[in-house]
């Protein structure tokens, strides 16, 4: 799965799940700063006046959520000054019709924030409730996983140039951590012949070890 891939298929699916008004998915930089934003639906008319002036008064912006374990936030999780959510709510929200927001975050295995999942609602769909917020704990797992792949994926892509189409099957197999005896069984080759191959891949990208080279596809991803 591409990470384009991984945007419409999360959108699509959290709409299914829970009853909204818009769905939006972004990716969060190192500075703890979203991007890339992507609607359902391709109305992304809130997206430039968001960044250019009520991003900094966000009350679910990942900033504030970073240090914490947990994935689903609404606003009444918010714990930015009172004036601050309101002049967001006034300002920003209800400019774009919007009363209600719930945020899910996805974080790297470090556990950093590296986006997120927003959802809007409006006077007419009422609050996230329990059953809702319950339905988006149980997909944030799903959604985490979903993109971590989705990372390694275009990370594969990128770094496929310089394989034999050979050399690519069994980069795609160290990835996701099989070893050799199984790689012989599912590329049905003999063992001697997959451990040359892995070879070759390591001496390519410079990897000593099966878990270097899997620590640069991971840096790649985040790139």
């Amino acid at each position: 799965m591409r990470l384009a891939d991984f945007e419409q298929h999360t959108l699509r699916l959290a709409a299914a799940v829970v009853p909204a008004s818009r769905f939006c998915v972004y990716r969060v930089g190192r500075d703890l700063q979203p991007y890339g934003h992507v609607v359902l639906g391709g109305d992304t008319r809130w997206v430039e006046p968001y960044m250019r002036e009520f991003r900094q008064y966000d009350p679910i912006h990942p900033r504030y959520f970073e240090n914490t374990t947990r994935s689903v936030f609404r606003l009444d999780d918010a714990t930015c000054a009172p004036e601050q959510l309101e002049k967001y709510r006034l300002g920003f929200q209800a400019r774009m019709g919007v009363s209600y927001k719930a945020e899910v975050f996805m974080r790297d295995p470090s556990g950093h924030i590296i986006a997120g999942l927003r959802i809007s609602r409006g006077d007419s769909f009422g609050e996230f409730d329990g059953d809702a917020v319950a339905k988006l704990e149980a997909l944030a797992p799903v959604l985490t996983a979903a993109l971590h792949t989705a990372l390694r994926d275009d990370a594969l892509v990128g770094m496929h140039a310089s394989l034999t189409e050979r050399e690519r099957e069994v980069l795609h197999w160290i990835a996701e951590g099989v070893p050799n005896k199984l790689i012989c069984q599912r590329l049905d080759l003999a063992l001697p012949t997959v451990k040359c191959h892995v070879k070759k891949v390591l001496q390519k990208f410079g990897a000593r070890s099966r878990a270097e080279l899997i620590a640069k596809l991971y840096r790649r991803s985040l790139s």
